[in-house]
């Protein structure tokens, strides 16, 4: 039985490696069946002859079914037999069956060899492939941190710009403030300086009447002076006569007394009309120093008026000048304050050019940032297929994460991004192809791989038919070999019943 159960093992492992690349087990299962038949009869041999030396006792005492026993061995060895011939005709079968599909295996196994260094060298290509699209989606994520650092200068760019030009606005519009509010100050000083003008000359005026009636005045005065003076000679001319005739009248009364009773009267007439003349001309002498006086002041008036009204022409030639100067200053204000409004104005036109120019320019990012975001989706669906490739092949080998890539850094102007942009567009559309062509090529690895997948599933399953069948057989044989054994065990200890007799007969 030990020998059944190892040739059983054998044979169970000849059957399981069946349909493998080893088939040299099963012609040597084949012709270890022979000695097992063998060996069965001389266990079952010496099983009978053990149990006849043992049960020679038992079997005296059933000699009677002796007979019986006998005809049921032979057909038990029949039977062994004749399954020893099925067994050995199956194991041929299962030989010659071996031995024609051995080549046919073979072949098939080269087949799949060849099959799977295809795959593999594909594999090898589609990992190139694959290590050059993820040169290109670096090179593409390192476009992407380009452009989005690039869009980041840009835009702090326009916002520096944008608030120097709203502080330089700013500052115009303090600065026209401030000329506005100086305009109205320089205004207000102007009409100031015209009411002082207009009452300047209104006091030149009421001066130059005074001085003109002054000096018809003085005229009048000198006019009167000059009457006076004229009198005042004739008066003088007067007094000398008569103080020459008193001289001559003082000899006379010296020289003759006689006649001074008579001329006594006459002389105080002549003394009382001296006195009088002399009070004329004393009144005509306070007169003159009266006219002199007046004279001088008239004089001093009339000089003060002229100093006046020399100031006052000064002062009205002072402020023409200062109207002047005030009306150049206000038109070179004015001018100013235009060209600042224009300046203004034009700061205010490059302002909305400027606003225009970022709204294009940020309309501009936005596309290149969907266009930035359709290639991030296009990357994303070339990693997915990359990680389809790589679970399809099953032996991808880890990605190469570091490359060295020169960065190479060159400030484009503004006008350039319409043309990255077609460049881009361009590089997308040509990515796009690629991916498609490698979908594509994935897809039909993805079919070949099915189907080596279903035909190395039905060559399992044959397998396993094989294993089972061949299962299925060796167990019929162990329960024959079991009842074999039971029907030898039952068959000696019959025939050790009349062998004991006999013993006991002859002893």
């Amino acid at each position: 039985m030990s020998r059944m159960s190892s040739t059983f093992g054998k044979l169970s492992k000849s059957s399981k490696s069946f349909g493998g690349t080893y088939l040299t087990d099963v012609p040597k299962t084949s012709s270890k069946s022979r000695p097992f038949s063998n060996s069965l009869r001389k266990s079952t041999g010496n099983i009978s002859d053990f149990t006849a030396t043992n049960m020679s006792g038992k079997s005296m005492r059933n000699s009677q079914s002796l007979d019986k026993i006998e005809s049921e061995y032979i057909k038990n060895l029949q039977q062994q037999v004749y399954f020893l011939e099925l067994e050995a005709n199956f194991l041929r079968e299962q030989a010659r069956k071996a031995s024609e599909m051995q080549p046919q295996l073979s072949s098939e196994a080269e087949r799949m060899l060849m099959k799977l260094r295809q795959m593999q060298e594909e594999q090898d290509v589609l990992r190139m492939e694959l290590k050059a699209k993820d040169s290109v989606i670096e090179m593409a994520k390192l476009e992407k941190e380009r452009l989005v650092n690039k869009f980041h200068v840009e835009a702090e760019g326009y916002k520096r710009e944008k608030r120097i030009l709203l502080e330089q606005v700013v500052d115009l519009k303090k600065e026209n403030n401030l000329l506005d509010s100086n305009g109205v100050r320089r205004d207000g000083q102007l009409l100031q300086t015209r009411d002082e003008l207009d009452k300047t000359t209104l006091l030149l005026k009421n001066t130059e009447n005074k001085i003109r009636m002054l000096e018809s005045q003085m005229e009048s005065k000198t006019e009167q002076h000059l009457v006076t003076q004229r009198t005042l000679e004739d008066k003088r001319r007067e007094l000398l006569t008569l103080e020459s005739k008193l001289q001559v009248l003082q000899e006379l009364v010296q020289n003759s007394t006689s006649a001074t009773a008579q001329q006594s009267q006459h002389e105080s007439d002549l003394k009382e009309e001296l006195r009088s003349l002399r009070q004329k001309v004393k009144e005509a002498e306070l007169q003159t120093s009266q006219e002199r006086y007046l004279r001088a002041k008239v004089a001093e008036d009339s000089s003060a008026l002229v100093r006046e009204n020399t100031l006052l022409t000064q002062k009205c030639s002072d402020l023409e000048q200062q109207l002047m100067r005030e009306r150049s200053l206000r038109e070179t204000e004015g001018s100013r304050l235009t060209q600042r409004q224009t300046e203004v104005l034009r700061m205010k036109e490059t302002e909305s050019q400027m606003c225009l120019e970022l709204a294009q320019q940020t309309s501009l990012i936005r596309t290149e940032q969907e266009h930035v975001q359709q290639l991030q989706q296009q990357i994303e669906n070339l990693e997915r297929q990359k990680a389809k490739v790589e679970q399809s092949s099953g032996t991808a080998e880890e990605r190469i994460t570091t490359l060295e890539l020169q960065n190479q850094s060159a400030q484009i102007e503004i006008s350039q991004l319409k043309h990255d942009k077609m460049l881009l567009v361009d590089h997308v559309a040509e990515l796009q192809k690629q991916l498609e062509a490698r979908a594509t090529e994935v897809a039909q690895l993805q079919v070949q791989g099915s189907r080596l997948s279903g035909r190395l599933k039905e060559l399992e399953h044959l397998k396993d038919l094989e294993s089972t069948v061949h299962s299925q057989k060796w167990e019929e044989f162990s329960r024959l070999a079991e009842s074999m054994k039971n029907l030898s065990h039952s068959m000696a200890s019959r025939s050790q019943s009349p062998q004991m007799t006999k013993t006991l007969d002859m002893s």
